[in-house]
């Protein structure tokens, strides 16, 4: 019991000024907080949940496992989302060989229109869309753009 109340007298100290956070738990994690607090503090008075929750966010947040080293889109990309890109990259060049009869194997480039025409088949015909995608291929270095040619570098 004497743990308990320096405990909370601990617990006091570290009030100060509180912003609220108002949080949606199902009711099981609610039963399983309750329950790991009256195990470790004994029982539960005003002020251990938030604390309890706020160390355990901080301890999550400083875990280097959670830490963004970059916010570089590049980096961020997950590998499914790369998959995707490769998929698409591959129905393009299907696209441009199977309508302009190019062989990929002899050449390398082609017009930039011939692309993004295939972008606006496979993916959709909105500008932006066009933009994103030739812009995710770009940076996975499947295609480089020089004045009106693509070239492909896969």
């Amino acid at each position: 019991m004497r743990n308990s109340i320096e405990k909370e007298e601990k617990i006091k100290k570290y009030r100060g000024r509180r912003k609220p956070l108002l949080v949606w738990v199902n009711e099981e994690t609610d039963e399983a907080l309750r329950k790991f607090i009256a195990e470790e503090y004994g029982t539960i008075f005003k002020g251990i949940i938030s604390y309890v929750v706020e160390k355990a966010i901080l301890s999550y947040i400083e875990d280097p496992a959670h830490k963004h080293t970059s916010t570089n889109s590049k980096n961020c990309m997950s590998s499914i989302q790369k998959s995707k890109i490769r998929e698409v990259f591959l129905e393009i060049k299907e696209y441009i060989s199977g309508k302009y009869d190019i062989n990929f194997d002899e050449v390398d480039e082609c017009p930039k229109v011939f692309v993004e025409e295939a972008i606006k088949v496979i993916r959709g015909s909105d500008k932006r869309t066009v933009k994103k995608w030739l812009r995710q291929l770009v940076e996975l270095r499947y295609i480089e753009i020089v004045d009106n040619l693509v070239k492909f570098l896969r």
